[in-house]
């Protein structure tokens, strides 16, 4: 189980979150769905879904290598906008009224080869809860062989990881999908509440959706198609470097930079800083000025808007972030934010080379 924490009393900062959460409930009772998903947010819904099901099916009709790999790089970018679009809100229970269908669009993740109930488990119980605190934070977490909190532990190797990182990173979801969520499943939710319990039914979506992956995208495709097997694993291979490419940076550009903090709590779970300003050193927005970036990747450059209020839909989030900003500038608080996606990018890069030093000879580039 998890460390609870505690926050810091601070009354301006709760006098903040107090002004912010009255003006954006003043303005979801302006929308006919309140806070969950309206009809800009469905039709996006329904046609990343359904152009994902078309490639899907449109693959097993090419008799052309050239072709194959386009529609396979083609899955890999929608797997992580629908991911982002569908699942990540039906996660918070945000995408729709009705829980029942929350729940069952957070499978989701299953159909496109990830693990909905993992995600759930490290996102919402871990990840929101723990916001870059080393060890505790799950969803953050990496291999050894990359460098990001400052406690972690260092070898001779990181002093290269911002050369060789980038490399790395294009197997994300390679990793992710075929090591990550197995280790995962049997093992975050351990740490978790007492409520996080697996049940048949996750066992049954989470191998279901993992030999579907396979089957689908490797083994019938192998069995149907006029070209080698050598090409359908090159496709394959080919799905995940464009899906790690679309989806790592977009998920660490918004807590791992050179600007942010990974507190710890003390011996007690006592955290040096109040709940609001914790988010606010922990989270940053990057190019919210991007109609582009935030629908595709369903609002996740509003990030401290999705941090303050999880359990609303991300079609909110650009009313919600120019409350936080005026909010923010009303009660003289910093508005964490990079101007682009390229700044936020950068900075990811300079807080890895800063990790690349020995522990005492760090120092900010």
């Amino acid at each position: 189980m998890n460390t609870p924490l505690q926050f810091t009393n601070n009354q301006v900062h709760k006098a903040f979150y107090e002004k912010a959460t009255q003006r954006v409930h003043a303005y979801l009772a302006t929308q006919k769905q309140g806070r969950f998903a309206n009809n800009v947010a469905l039709a996006k819904a329904i046609t990343l879904g359904g152009l994902y099901l078309f490639i899907s099916i449109a693959v097993f009709f090419v008799n052309d290598a050239n072709m194959l790999l386009l529609g396979y790089a083609a899955l890999g970018c929608l797997t992580v906008f629908v991911a982002l679009n569908i699942g990540h809100d039906a996660a918070h229970y945000s995408l729709s009224k009705n829980l029942k269908t929350n729940k069952l669009l957070l499978y989701t993740f299953d159909i496109l080869g990830a693990s909905g109930h993992v995600w759930r488990q490290k996102h919402v119980h871990s990840h929101h809860i723990h916001v870059n605190i080393p060890d505790l934070d799950e969803e953050l977490k990496q291999p050894k062989l990359i460098r990001m909190f400052p406690n972690a532990a260092y070898f001779s190797f990181h002093q290269f990881q911002h050369l060789y990182t980038p490399v790395l990173y294009l197997f994300y979801t390679l990793f992710w999908m075929m090591f990550r969520d197995y280790r995962d499943f049997y093992t975050v939710q351990k740490k978790l509440t007492r409520s996080s319990k697996t049940h048949l039914t996750d066992y049954t979506l989470f191998y279901g959706g993992k030999a579907f992956l396979m089957l689908r995208l490797l083994v019938l495709p192998m069995l149907i198609l006029p070209v080698s097997p050598a090409v359908v694993l090159l496709a394959f291979l080919c799905f995940h470097l464009t899906a790690s490419a679309t989806a790592v940076l977009i998920l660490l550009a918004s807590h791992v930079g050179a600007l942010v903090d990974f507190p710890k709590p003390d011996a007690n779970g006592r955290m040096s800083n109040s709940w609001v300003m914790h988010n606010l050193k922990t989270t940053f927005d990057y190019g919210t000025k991007s109609r582009a970036l935030f629908h595709l990747y369903g609002g996740f450059n509003h990030h401290l808007a999705h941090h303050f209020f999880p359990n609303i839909c991300h079609i909110h989030y650009p009313k919600i972030t120019t409350i936080i900003k005026e909010e923010c500038a009303i009660f003289n608080l910093p508005y964490p934010h990079h101007q682009t996606l390229a700044h936020a990018i950068k900075a990811h890069f300079k807080l890895l080379r800063m990790r690349s030093y020995k522990p005492h000879l760090q120092f900010d580039l």
